[in-house]
């Protein structure tokens, strides 16, 4: 929703929940537990005119770990971060030079 508010034509989002992933982007089963909240996904999904869901490796998304990490610390419910945290850069720094990981 808050790429809808700010406008934003054009994200990908990147999930290492292949199974999430899967129940978003595949046909809807009307019949899924959760099938209310996938289908608010995918409406969500829909109002941004070139948003792409991809599946990613939990290796490459150590970004978004960290950054899940870092709220569930905060004491706040919710957060907008205007700049990127000191970890994430350094991780994106680390991403630059072409370290590698192996997968987990």
């Amino acid at each position: 929703m808050i790429s809808v508010q700010r406008h934003i034509q054009n994200i990908i989002i990147e999930t290492d929940c292949k199974v999430a992933f899967l129940l978003i982007a595949g046909e809807p089963n009307l019949h899924h537990l959760h099938s209310n909240l996938l289908r608010d996904c995918r409406g969500l999904l829909n109002m941004i005119p070139q948003a792409q869901l991809k599946h990613v490796m939990r290796e490459s998304n150590m970004a978004a770990n960290v950054v899940a990490k870092i709220g569930a610390q905060s004491l706040l419910d919710f957060a907008i971060l205007d700049e990127c945290p000191l970890e994430v850069d350094l991780l994106c720094l680390v991403d630059q030079v072409g370290v590698c990981y192996p997968r987990l």
